[in-house]
């Protein structure tokens, strides 16, 4: 490829161009522009060492870093590593006072980590720029403080609870309109849909929801003024971008990504040719076989060998994040003490399990997006289960709790039907669930 044009300039900070020297290339522009804040007081003093003001202030801006590098999804090793931890360190006790507000109502009671970042602030901050203008996060994390930050707060918590319901309506109208069209089948394995009634700013999390969902490319658009914009999300079997410019027919106004993700604008009378050529395209990159998603585990563990003390030594590995995942195990041999209950707005359940045989307490397991397939796990025969194990402090009490990614019934424990009685569906054998995640 081609290298890119630059713009006129005295100097560019871009770790990332054709022969730069970087060692480390992988970094978001969060901690580009605080590494040029650096160079720029280390210039302006003449010497590498600053005096101890500013020092103190660079550090002060750290939590700012971490929240660029977990909100963009960066991967958590070499330089990106040492800012997640450091900056999140600093973040219960920041310096900024839009920020500590916000860590404040968020974390509720919790010490923030990357998973209350990725989960819980970075949407917040993200919210505005969706449904309207970003300027009242760049006020927050900037100039505001004591009622306007609280303000811009409760703001942004409203906006985000706005993009949630958004969100939650247009994965809903897309999935149906999907089945529908039989794009969830395996002789069709992609998903092209179009609604005048989708929010812009939201599409491309709903495709993220819908992926999750049916393991398939997923092309979502907003219709307008006889235009249909949106965005597009993959799986690893499927270079996005390039399957989309495969599309030869359709005349695109604007289409950019990559891999995994894609923005795209055309004609609204495009779409039912974009989609059939597209579903073309995606089926002769994969089988349905090759789209269904890899559930990598760590080990294999009895309930027993999750401890207090064990779980403890696994934090130890903390941030937790892209590159840095955390440990996630197959427990083998447990069984439900009782059934599966709905949790939130009935989307994620919480049950209980038990080493199989064993008179120890049961532990809490949290299964998000997982309400429906909790439901046919029935309560006393063996399971394996998916799950990480972390400590979850609320009100400072803190609990032990497993996160399940996925369910299964070993080949000789299959319920026979009268056996499976309070299940609400029928699950295959192999599976009871896709792993994902909400």
């Amino acid at each position: 490829a081609a290298a890119p044009a630059l713009p006129r300039a005295i100097a560019i900070a871009h770790p990332d161009l054709p022969g730069e020297a970087a060692p480390f290339r992988g970094l978001c522009g969060a901690a580009v522009a605080w590494k040029v804040a650096c160079a720029v007081a280390s210039a302006w003093f003449g010497r590498e060492r600053v005096p101890e003001s500013v020092r103190r202030r660079l550090v002060e801006l750290l939590p700012l870093v971490a929240l660029g590098t977990i909100a963009d999804v960066m991967s958590l090793e070499d330089e990106n590593r040492i800012f997640a931890a450091t900056g999140l360190r600093g973040l219960a006790s920041t310096t900024i006072p839009g920020l500590a507000e916000l860590v404040r109502v968020e974390s509720r009671g919790r010490r923030p980590d990357a998973e209350s970042i990725g989960f819980r602030l970075a949407p917040m901050l993200n919210a505005c720029g969706r449904l309207g203008h970003a300027a009242e996060a760049l006020e927050l994390l900037t100039s505001a403080t004591g009622r306007r930050a609280s303000q811009i707060v409760r703001s942004l918590a409203a906006l985000n609870d706005e993009r949630r319901r958004l969100e939650r309506a247009c994965v809903e109208e897309a999935a149906a309109d999907a089945e529908r069209l039989g794009l969830v089948n395996d002789d069709r394995r992609a998903i092209v849909l179009s609604n005048p009634r989708w929010h812009e700013g939201v599409v491309g999390i709903a495709c993220s929801r819908l992926v999750e969902r049916f393991s398939r490319p997923v092309v979502l658009l907003q219709e307008k003024e006889g235009l249909a914009k949106g965005s597009g999300r993959s799986v690893p079997a499927v270079h996005l971008l390039d399957a989309m410019r495969r599309c030869e027919s359709i005349r695109f106004h604007r289409l950019g990504g990559h891999a995994m993700a894609i923005g795209l604008q055309i004609d609204a009378a495009s779409v039912p040719a974009l989609r059939e050529e597209f579903v073309e395209q995606v089926n002769r990159r994969a089988t349905a076989a090759e789209l269904l998603p890899e559930l990598e585990i760590d080990g294999r563990l009895r309930l027993a060998d999750l401890s207090a003390g064990a779980v403890r030594e696994l934090e130890r590995l903390q941030p937790f994040g892209r590159g840095n995942p955390r440990p996630r195990f197959l427990l083998e041999k447990v069984v439900l003490t009782a059934p599966a209950r709905a949790m939130g707005q009935g989307d994620h359940a919480e049950f209980w399990v038990a080493d199989a045989g064993s008179p120890r307490r049961a532990q809490r397991v949290v299964w998000w997006n997982g309400a429906t397939p909790s439901r046919a796990l029935p309560v006393g025969v063996e399971l394996e289960v998916v799950a990480d194990a972390r400590f979850d402090s609320f009100r400072g009490v803190e609990e032990l709790v497993l996160t399940a990614g996925d369910a299964r019934y070993p080949d000789a424990a299959v319920p026979e039907p009268r056996q499976a009685a309070t299940a609400a569906a029928s699950p295959e054998p192999e599976s009871l669930l896709r792993p994902g995640r909400g």
